[in-house]
């Protein structure tokens, strides 16, 4: 008697596929981003990769999610129905963490990433609040980009973070601190005799980011903002650390936005006899660093919430 597929998997070509949550996680994905460019940065897999996922799971409902044409990605009708049922699906997987989760909190741990950024002094904060908070409590840092850590959050691996941008979609938030973005370059430019330098005379410059894709508040904020002031250059480092980006920026040719509240560490990372940092004037934007956590994790009766008390105690909202 012939082999009978499993519920739950499909047919690609002579090959069984199994469909899973992570199937209808790159579903959602896309859907949210109507670019499969963006979808695979996001989810931290090759652009073939997803699409090959979202091929299995339309093959799997019977119908196409998504019309794709060379300029746009739009969901079809089967895809809008498919997507409060995928939603709902996910968030019911992802909460599986949280079934142990407040056991965990209870009994001497808490999960928290930081950003690139975070103050020292923050850092130590947080500790203080959980520790006030849950006097067991024993804090286990994770260090990440903002992407990565927004999405840890979402699956229950941490339980809060503090991370650098201002739009945070499905996210409770808490300001932590805002600073003043300033403009790293070589101290043989001539713009080391300014004591601010207006962002008009970057033109001709290449801008430096860290990785190919920046974070969204560099994405959506400074980027446009050097862009209409002239700067059409952009060059991405395949670089880990701030402190190697100085050996660029000495070329006299690059400059790199970066926050210089004075105890920042990645302005401290940067500093270097060859490098001069400066006030940069005109970019409309500040470095914001806020904490964040899923909202519905917040019952009154949780570690969690207390935590959130503490923190707001710490780093009362500003007017």
């Amino acid at each position: 008697m012939p082999d009978t597929p499993a519920e739950g998997t499909i047919h690609s070509g002579s090959r069984v596929v199994g469909v899973g949550i992570e199937h209808l996680r790159a579903f959602l994905v896309v859907a949210e981003e109507l670019s499969f460019t963006q979808a695979a940065t996001r989810l931290y897999i090759g652009a073939s990769r997803l699409s090959r996922r979202i091929r299995e799971l339309e093959s799997s409902v019977g119908a196409p999610l998504f019309a794709r044409t060379t300029r746009k990605v739009a969901l079809t009708d089967a895809g809008v129905t498919l997507l409060p049922r995928a939603r709902d699906i996910v968030d019911r997987f992802d909460a599986l963490g949280w079934v142990v989760r407040e056991h965990r909190l209870r009994n001497g741990s808490i999960e928290v990433g930081f950003g690139p950024g975070v103050h020292a002094a923050d850092r130590r904060a947080v500790a203080e609040a959980a520790r006030r908070a849950s006097p067991t409590c024993r804090l286990v840092p994770h260090s990440g980009a903002n992407d990565e850590l927004a999405a840890d959050l979402r699956a229950g691996r941490i339980e809060l973070a503090l991370l650098h941008s201002p739009e945070l979609d499905g996210f409770a938030t808490w300001p932590v601190r805002e600073e003043e973005f300033g403009v790293a370059f070589a101290a043989s430019s001539p713009l080391a005799s300014l004591e601010r330098v207006p962002l008009r005379s970057l033109r001709g410059m290449r801008y430096v980011t860290l990785g190919e894709r920046p974070t969204r508040t560099v994405e959506t904020t400074i980027i446009p903002a050097l862009r209409a002031a002239g700067v059409k250059e952009h060059l991405s480092l395949n670089l880990k650390f701030w402190s190697d980006v100085p050996a660029y920026l000495t070329t006299g040719e690059c400059f790199a936005v970066v926050p210089i509240g004075r105890a920042n560490p990645l302005r401290r990372a940067l500093e270097d006899p060859d490098v001069v940092l400066r006030p940069l004037d005109g970019l409309g934007v500040r470095f914001p660093t806020v904490a964040a956590w899923l909202a519905e994790r917040e019952a009154p009766d949780t570690v969690l919430a207390q935590i959130v008390h503490e923190l707001r105690t710490v780093f009362p909202k500003r007017s």
